[in-house]
C-alpha cells in the first residue's frame, strides 16, 4: 500500500535571505519526518510484494502418459512454492494481477523407441489457446532415446487469464520419466 508523504515546505532560497533560516528548517524538518516515515514503514509507492507478486514452481516426480498426437496438460503434481495460490496441481496457472510473467518449463520422456520424424514437444497454452511452443525434439532416424523440451518466455496475463503446459507427441504414446529435476512449471511475475 503506497504511503502518503508529508507535504513538502516551501524550498529555502538565497534570493529570500529574510526568510532563509525559517524555511531551511522548515525543509529540514520535512525531511526528517520524511526519513522517519521511510524507515518506519516498508519503501514508497512501492506495492507489498507478498500479496502483489508471483511466483510458484511445481515439478512433476509421477508417470503421466503422453498420447500419440493429443496435447495433453501435464499435471506437475510436487508444490515448491507458491505465494499466491496460484498454480494448482493440474497444471493450470490462474493470474491473481495484471502483468508480465516469466514462464519457464520442462519435460522429459522415458527411454523410449522412437521412429523416424516421431515428436517430442511442449507447449505454452494461454485461455485454452495454444500460444507458444517449446523446444522440439524429431527423431531423424529410428532410435530409443529420452526426449526433453523446454521452453522460457514473458506473458503479458491479466487477472483471471490462465496458463497451462501440455505436451505432444507425434508417431507415439510415450510417458513422461519421474525425474523432477527435468520436469518442472515454474512462473514469476516480472513487472
Amino acid at each position: 500500500m503506497p504511503i502518503t508523504l508529508p507535504t513538502p515546505p516551501i524550498a529555502p532560497s538565497l534570493s529570500d535571505p529574510e526568510n532563509f533560516d525559517a524555511r531551511t528548517d522548515d525543509f529540514l524538518s520535512w525531511m526528517t519526518d520524511l526519513s522517519v516515515t521511510w524507515n518506519a514503514s516498508p519503501p514508497l509507492l512501492v506495492e507489498d510484494i507478498t500479496t502483489l507478486w508471483s511466483a510458484a514452481r511445481r515439478t512433476k516426480s509421477t508417470v503421466q502418459s503422453i498420447p500419440n498426437s493429443v496435447f495433453t496438460i501435464i499435471a506437475y503434481n510436487t508444490l515448491d512454492y507458491d505465494k499466491l495460490g496460484e498454480l494448482d496441481a493440474t497444471g493450470r496457472f490462474t493470474a491473481q494481477n495484471d502483468g508480465i510473467y516469466h514462464i519457464s518449463a520442462g519435460l522429459i520422456s522415458v527411454e523410449a523407441t522412437w521412429a523416424t520424424g516421431d515428436v517430442w514437444q511442449i507447449t505454452l497454452y494461454k485461455n485454452g489457446t495454444r500460444y507458444a511452443n517449446g523446444s522440439r525434439m524429431v527423431a531423424n532416424a529410428a532410435i530409443t532415446e529420452f526426449f526433453d523440451s523446454t521452453i522460457g518466455i514473458d506473458v503479458e496475463l491479466v487477472a483471471g487469464d490462465y496458463i497451462d503446459i501440455r505436451a505432444h507427441t507425434q508417431g507415439v504414446t510415450v510417458n513422461t520419466l519421474t525425474d523432477p529435476k527435468y520436469n518442472y512449471f515454474s512462473v514469476h511475475r516480472v513487472a
